[in-house]
């Protein structure tokens, strides 16, 4: 995906995301059920049933949060082969504590996010000065 569709996507996300409330994330758990509400996981709020049967839009989130899970040492190149694993290891805490990302679900998947949303600003910036460089 080129640079300003890949901007736009980030943006979906971060709007998507955004408007769930701090109280309606969970981790550990696509959904889980207590005290008579659901709170759910970032795969979960996209309407993931299974970590291993992913939908478009959780497959999507996955590819694009890898470059800030790997650049915050949550995963290596293995968990390609395994795409849930990225946002699970931005959505829970896991092995990191603190976690670099943040210290809930809903702010971590924010702050990588916003993240990504950069590293494509940057990269976008740097195509268009290079672009420039180029003309006569």
């Amino acid at each position: 995906m080129k640079s300003p569709g890949l901007i736009h996507r980030i943006k979906h996300f971060l709007e998507f995301f955004g408007k769930i409330s701090e109280e309606q994330w969970t981790q550990g758990r696509l959904v889980r059920f207590e005290n008579g509400k659901f709170t759910m996981c970032a795969l979960g709020h996209l309407g993931v049933e299974q970590e291993n049967q992913l939908n478009p839009e959780g497959q999507e989130l996955c590819e694009l949060l890898f470059p800030v899970a790997q650049q915050a040492g949550l995963v290596t190149t293995v968990e390609t082969t395994i795409p849930y694993w990225t946002v699970t290891a931005i959505n829970d805490t896991g092995k990191h504590n603190p976690h670099p990302l943040g210290n809930n679900p809903r702010t971590r998947i924010l702050t990588a996010l916003r993240q990504r949303l950069e590293m494509e600003t940057e990269n976008e910036i740097t195509q268009h000065h290079s672009s420039d460089q180029t003309l006569p």
